[in-house]
């Protein structure tokens, strides 16, 4: 979940987020004295979230959902999520490659903005193309090894577990949430 300040600070709108923009305005904005009190509670999400992320019963999954993977086409893949990381990165190195060709004295023609994102659209289309391609792959496979039932049921078991555990916190939490969304 990222915060909206630095969304905003990046030059995006809580707002033009929709429905998880304003679901994450809601729960992260308010008074500094209030983000202090409920701060431990966040971390100790956090660290619920990445424990069930780790938890070794996903390893086999995650292996069956590889070998599906490489069976379809793409291999070199571990886990669930490496498909949209390797993309995300590879759009990232294109835009960082396109940005240093810019020359901003140049209005058209070679090195102009203009021309550098023709160019780099070109790439974008055909890193659309593999994306697509990639996520029909993962959903099927996904589905042959019952990734999602297996991820679902982990992540319950470590949310009740966590919930058993911080009840009254997590009752304080959302009721200040409450009284602020009345006040406002």
């Amino acid at each position: 979940m990222s915060d909206p300040r630095a969304v905003a600070e990046a030059g995006w709108d809580w707002r033009d987020l929709g429905c998880t923009g304003s679901a994450q305005n809601e729960v992260l904005s308010g008074d500094a004295a209030q983000q202090d009190q409920f701060a431990a509670l966040q971390e100790e999400m956090t660290l619920m979230m990445e424990a069930a992320a780790a938890d070794p019963r996903l390893a086999q999954v995650n292996a069956d959902w590889a070998a599906c993977m490489a069976d379809a086409g793409f291999p070199d893949l571990a886990k669930v999520g490496d498909p949209e990381a390797a993309l995300g990165a590879e759009v990232a190195a294109l835009q960082q490659a396109a940005a240093a060709q810019i020359d901003p004295t140049v209005p058209t023609g070679p090195g102009s903005a203009e021309q550098v994102q023709a160019a780099m659209q070109e790439q974008l289309d055909e890193i659309t193309q593999r994306e697509i391609d990639t996520a029909v792959a993962d959903a099927q496979c996904r589905a042959d090894v019952g990734y999602d039932d297996a991820r679902r049921a982990i992540d319950t078991e470590y949310q009740v577990q966590f919930l058993a555990e911080h009840r009254t916190e997590v009752q304080d939490w959302l009721e200040s949430l409450n009284a602020r969304r009345t006040q406002g």
